[in-house]
Protein backbone atom coordinates (compact mmCIF):
# COMPACT_ATOMS: atom_id res chain seq x y z
CA UNK A 1 0.00 0.00 0.00
CA UNK A 2 2.81 2.03 -0.12
CA UNK A 3 3.14 2.62 -3.35
CA UNK A 4 3.11 5.87 -4.65
CA UNK A 5 0.80 6.54 -7.83
CA UNK A 6 2.15 9.04 -10.38
CA UNK A 7 -1.28 11.40 -11.78
CA UNK A 8 -0.98 11.66 -15.52
CA UNK A 9 -0.63 15.50 -16.08
CA UNK A 10 -1.40 15.43 -19.85
CA UNK A 11 2.44 15.28 -20.92
CA UNK A 12 2.53 12.94 -23.50
CA UNK A 13 4.95 11.53 -25.40
CA UNK A 14 5.48 13.03 -29.22
CA UNK A 15 4.12 10.00 -31.22
CA UNK A 16 1.17 9.62 -28.92
CA UNK A 17 0.26 13.66 -29.46
CA UNK A 18 0.06 13.47 -33.32
CA UNK A 19 -4.10 12.79 -34.09
CA UNK A 20 -4.96 11.00 -36.85
CA UNK A 21 -6.22 13.78 -38.79
CA UNK A 22 -2.68 15.44 -38.65
CA UNK A 23 -0.75 12.17 -40.18
CA UNK A 24 -3.70 11.97 -42.48
CA UNK A 25 -3.14 15.30 -43.95
CA UNK A 26 0.69 14.04 -44.24
CA UNK A 27 -0.03 11.20 -46.22
CA UNK A 28 -1.80 12.93 -48.73
CA UNK A 29 0.42 15.79 -48.54
CA UNK A 30 2.99 13.76 -49.29
CA UNK A 31 0.92 11.52 -52.24
CA UNK A 32 0.07 14.51 -53.68
CA UNK A 33 3.81 15.74 -53.93
CA UNK A 34 4.83 12.18 -55.68
CA UNK A 35 1.58 12.30 -58.09
CA UNK A 36 2.73 16.10 -59.01
CA UNK A 37 6.26 14.88 -59.32
CA UNK A 38 5.14 12.06 -61.81
CA UNK A 39 2.65 14.41 -63.63
CA UNK A 40 5.38 16.56 -64.56
CA UNK A 41 7.53 14.02 -66.15
CA UNK A 42 4.61 12.73 -67.68
CA UNK A 43 4.11 16.53 -69.32
CA UNK A 44 7.34 16.63 -69.81
CA UNK A 45 7.54 12.81 -71.76
CA UNK A 46 4.62 14.24 -74.06
CA UNK A 47 6.90 17.25 -75.09
CA UNK A 48 9.73 14.47 -76.47
CA UNK A 49 12.48 16.06 -73.41
CA UNK A 50 13.00 12.90 -71.16
CA UNK A 51 14.39 10.51 -73.68
CA UNK A 52 14.14 7.46 -75.30
CA UNK A 53 12.13 6.29 -72.21
CA UNK A 54 9.58 9.27 -72.03
CA UNK A 55 8.96 8.84 -75.66
CA UNK A 56 7.71 5.61 -74.84
CA UNK A 57 5.34 6.51 -72.05
CA UNK A 58 4.53 9.50 -74.88
CA UNK A 59 3.07 6.98 -77.10
CA UNK A 60 1.62 5.21 -74.87
CA UNK A 61 -0.45 7.87 -73.57
CA UNK A 62 -1.37 9.43 -76.85
CA UNK A 63 -2.71 5.58 -77.59
CA UNK A 64 -4.62 5.04 -74.74
CA UNK A 65 -5.84 9.09 -74.96
CA UNK A 66 -5.09 10.38 -78.05
CA UNK A 67 -4.53 14.13 -78.35
CA UNK A 68 -5.77 14.78 -74.95
CA UNK A 69 -2.80 13.03 -73.39
CA UNK A 70 -1.36 17.04 -73.27
CA UNK A 71 -3.61 17.70 -70.70
CA UNK A 72 -4.12 14.23 -68.72
CA UNK A 73 -0.99 14.83 -66.80
CA UNK A 74 -2.58 18.38 -65.72
CA UNK A 75 -6.25 16.91 -64.97
CA UNK A 76 -5.15 13.99 -63.48
CA UNK A 77 -3.30 15.97 -60.38
CA UNK A 78 -6.03 19.07 -60.48
CA UNK A 79 -8.38 16.16 -59.77
CA UNK A 80 -6.63 13.94 -57.30
CA UNK A 81 -5.98 17.36 -55.36
CA UNK A 82 -9.71 18.45 -55.75
CA UNK A 83 -10.90 14.84 -54.17
CA UNK A 84 -8.33 14.76 -51.43
CA UNK A 85 -9.26 18.45 -50.71
CA UNK A 86 -12.68 16.96 -50.43
CA UNK A 87 -13.00 13.54 -49.37
CA UNK A 88 -16.22 12.56 -48.18
CA UNK A 89 -18.27 15.04 -50.25
CA UNK A 90 -20.23 13.54 -52.77
CA UNK A 91 -20.77 16.93 -55.04
CA UNK A 92 -17.22 16.99 -55.07
CA UNK A 93 -16.93 13.26 -56.45
CA UNK A 94 -19.92 13.61 -58.73
CA UNK A 95 -17.98 16.63 -60.41
CA UNK A 96 -14.91 14.51 -60.71
CA UNK A 97 -16.47 11.96 -62.56
CA UNK A 98 -18.35 14.66 -64.91
CA UNK A 99 -14.90 16.48 -65.80
CA UNK A 100 -13.54 12.40 -66.47
CA UNK A 101 -17.01 12.11 -68.90
CA UNK A 102 -16.48 15.67 -70.43
CA UNK A 103 -12.73 14.68 -70.94
CA UNK A 104 -13.87 11.77 -72.78
CA UNK A 105 -16.04 13.69 -74.56
CA UNK A 106 -13.41 16.01 -76.21
CA UNK A 107 -11.80 13.04 -76.91
CA UNK A 108 -14.82 11.83 -78.73
CA UNK A 109 -14.97 14.68 -80.59
CA UNK A 110 -11.07 14.72 -81.32
CA UNK A 111 -11.88 11.44 -82.92
CA UNK A 112 -14.76 12.13 -85.03
CA UNK A 113 -13.08 14.97 -86.46
CA UNK A 114 -9.67 13.60 -87.47
CA UNK A 115 -9.09 9.89 -86.05
CA UNK A 116 -9.96 6.75 -88.17
CA UNK A 117 -13.29 6.02 -86.76
CA UNK A 118 -15.07 7.37 -89.63
CA UNK A 119 -13.21 5.06 -92.05
CA UNK A 120 -13.56 2.14 -89.98
CA UNK A 121 -15.04 -0.78 -91.63
CA UNK A 122 -14.96 -3.02 -88.22
CA UNK A 123 -13.64 -1.87 -84.98
CA UNK A 124 -9.70 -2.75 -84.38
CA UNK A 125 -8.44 -1.52 -80.82
CA UNK A 126 -4.82 -1.97 -82.28
CA UNK A 127 -5.68 0.64 -84.84
CA UNK A 128 -6.77 3.03 -82.63
CA UNK A 129 -3.91 2.82 -80.37
CA UNK A 130 -1.39 3.05 -83.31
CA UNK A 131 -2.49 5.71 -85.07
CA UNK A 132 -2.72 7.82 -82.39
CA UNK A 133 0.70 6.85 -80.85
CA UNK A 134 1.99 7.59 -84.70
CA UNK A 135 0.29 10.68 -85.09
CA UNK A 136 -0.81 12.17 -81.82
CA UNK A 137 -4.24 13.32 -83.20
CA UNK A 138 -7.32 11.51 -82.37
CA UNK A 139 -9.30 9.97 -79.43
CA UNK A 140 -7.01 6.92 -78.50
CA UNK A 141 -8.26 3.57 -77.93
CA UNK A 142 -10.43 5.10 -74.47
CA UNK A 143 -12.64 7.72 -76.73
CA UNK A 144 -12.31 6.08 -79.97
CA UNK A 145 -13.61 3.33 -78.63
CA UNK A 146 -16.55 5.59 -77.99
CA UNK A 147 -16.34 7.26 -80.79
CA UNK A 148 -16.81 3.97 -83.27
CA UNK A 149 -20.02 2.83 -80.83
CA UNK A 150 -20.97 6.30 -81.36
CA UNK A 151 -20.44 6.30 -85.10
CA UNK A 152 -21.35 2.85 -85.82
CA UNK A 153 -24.92 3.23 -83.72
CA UNK A 154 -26.03 6.46 -83.80
CA UNK A 155 -24.59 7.59 -86.68
CA UNK A 156 -21.95 10.98 -86.85
CA UNK A 157 -25.46 13.33 -86.65
CA UNK A 158 -26.63 11.34 -83.57
CA UNK A 159 -22.92 10.90 -82.06
CA UNK A 160 -22.61 14.87 -82.35
CA UNK A 161 -25.92 15.32 -80.48
CA UNK A 162 -25.41 12.52 -77.95
CA UNK A 163 -21.74 14.23 -77.40
CA UNK A 164 -23.20 17.84 -77.50
CA UNK A 165 -26.26 16.72 -74.68
CA UNK A 166 -23.84 14.82 -72.48
CA UNK A 167 -21.38 17.48 -72.61
CA UNK A 168 -23.76 19.99 -71.47
CA UNK A 169 -25.08 17.78 -68.29
CA UNK A 170 -21.71 17.55 -67.30
CA UNK A 171 -20.74 21.28 -67.70
CA UNK A 172 -23.78 22.25 -65.57
CA UNK A 173 -22.93 19.21 -62.86
CA UNK A 174 -19.23 21.09 -62.65
CA UNK A 175 -20.18 24.63 -62.98
CA UNK A 176 -23.44 24.23 -60.60
CA UNK A 177 -25.02 26.87 -63.06
CA UNK A 178 -28.33 26.29 -65.26
CA UNK A 179 -28.00 25.97 -68.42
Amino acid sequence: AGKSQKKNTGSRSVSASRKPETENAITNEIILIGVFALCVLFFLCNFGIIGPVGNAVSGCMFGIFGMIAYIVPILIFGGLAFGMSNQGNFFADLKIVASVVLLLLVGVVLELVGGQVSSMEKYSISLLYTVSAQTKAGGGVLSGSLAYLMNHFLGMVGAVLLVLVLAIICLVVITEKSF
